[in-house]
């Protein structure tokens, strides 16, 4: 910001809505959480739901949005018992612990994760005060060489919210002789703090 002429009374309000981060009111900082290293860990099965041919109920595309600068596919629900699944294929069986990737936000509600027509995880908990990137764990599973799917599907609406969208990132096998998931790296962003300044035409 770079003003023209003095002022006693200007005032700026700066906003920040970042994927994963949340202001830390004692360290006066906000407080990011990184991306999961840029992709899957060493040695783990990956599929994104922005690269499937995914299907929701109710159907066609002003149900879902493709949002590709936070790396999700948006079903946009209002009701319990609307879904959004995606399939995925793999060229040899697989055995390891299988994910659910969600991106949870507060315009989400409680939701129910299906894999190959089977409930996996009853009921999770989607909602979300800032943008949180999470992994569902579905569990020990052996998947088999060829197609399956992931559904997630919606239990209802948050108290007090009027919508129950679902973020969908993906799907990740983690196989048994692969290693764990890393910590997510953390970045902080201080504002800028007033400093002491000296001069006239020059400030310094």
């Amino acid at each position: 910001l770079d003003f023209r002429q003095t002022t006693e009374n200007m005032q700026v309000t700066t906003t920040w809505e970042p994927v994963g981060g949340a202001w830390d009111g004692k360290g006066g900082f906000l407080r990011i959480n990184g991306d999961y290293s840029g992709g899957p860990p060493p040695g783990w099965v990956q599929f994104r739901a922005l690269e499937a041919a995914y299907q929701s109920n109710p159907p066609g595309a002003e149900h879902t949005s493709n949002l590709t600068s936070i790396g999700i596919v948006l079903l946009k629900s209002y009701e319990a018992g609307n879904w959004l699944q995606m399939p995925f294929t793999l060229d040899r069986p697989v055995s390891g612990e299988v994910y659910a990737e969600l991106l949870n936000y507060l315009d989400r509600g409680p939701v129910r994760v299906w894999l190959d027509g089977e409930v996996a995880f009853e009921r999770y908990e989607h909602n979300a005060a800032s943008v949180v990137a999470s992994r569902v764990s579905l569990g020990e599973r052996d998947l088999s060489a060829g197609e399956h799917t992931l559904r997630v599907e919606t239990l209802g609406r948050q108290e007090g919210v009027d919508r129950c969208f679902v973020g969908l990132t993906g799907v990740s096998i983690r196989p048994k002789d692969a290693p764990a998931a890393g910590q997510r790296p953390l970045v902080e962003l201080h504002p800028a703090q007033v400093v002491p300044t000296s001069g006239g035409g020059v400030v310094s």
